[in-house]
């Protein structure tokens, strides 16, 4: 805990440096290798730890999934279809929690990435992004509620799809929105 204390206090740092320093050349290059090593830290934090409380329980579903064969998937309703088949396709090829725990970060990062560079830059979608994933809700998401981490990434990604005011990129949009729904419920709302 001290040492994750440590780094966010050293990164923060950092960042409002780089950040305040923004008309400098290397200000930017900087600002994106900060946002990388960032993601790579909560990466290595929430990849490398021991399954405990929900992502126990969606450590249960997986090995429960990857005794289904295709078709016994298909018929499978016990989680929501996308979220089932990242399931059904990771335990395919390993049942770890180290490998499973990685390839959900990267669903909830990816998407939530390619949301902000809908509307900003390199630089500033890396700063938006980083923001969001050291955002005590978000990180939540991230550690314990993997399908609603997911489902916010596409969320984001349509609803900014929505909200292009230059171009709307109105069926993107409709499904990304519905994709989001397909990793959580509670999207449709």
């Amino acid at each position: 805990m001290l040492l994750n204390f440590t780094f966010y206090i050293l990164i923060s740092i950092v960042f409002i440096v780089l950040f305040s320093k923004q008309h400098y050349v290397i200000a930017k290059p900087g600002l994106i290798v900060y946002v990388l090593s960032a993601v790579l830290w909560l990466w290595v934090v929430l990849a490398f730890r021991e399954p405990r409380g929900d992502p126990y329980r969606y450590m249960i579903g997986l090995n429960d999934i990857a005794q289904l064969n295709f078709i016994e998937f298909i018929a499978y309703d016990k989680v929501p279809f996308f979220f089932g088949l990242i399931n059904w396709l990771t335990a395919s090829i390993s049942t770890s929690s180290e490998f499973f725990f990685s390839v959900v970060y990267v669903f909830c990062v990816v998407p939530l990435y390619l949301a902000f560079r809908e509307r900003f830059g390199k630089t500033d979608a890396a700063v938006l992004m980083m923001l969001y994933l050291l955002y005590p809700f978000y990180l939540n998401y991230l550690s314990s509620g993997f399908k609603q981490g997911i489902g916010f990434g596409f969320m984001m990604w349509g609803l900014t799809c929505f909200l292009d005011m230059d171009e709307p990129k109105l069926i993107k949009g409709i499904i990304l929105t519905i994709v989001a729904t397909l990793f959580h419920t509670s999207f449709a709302i």
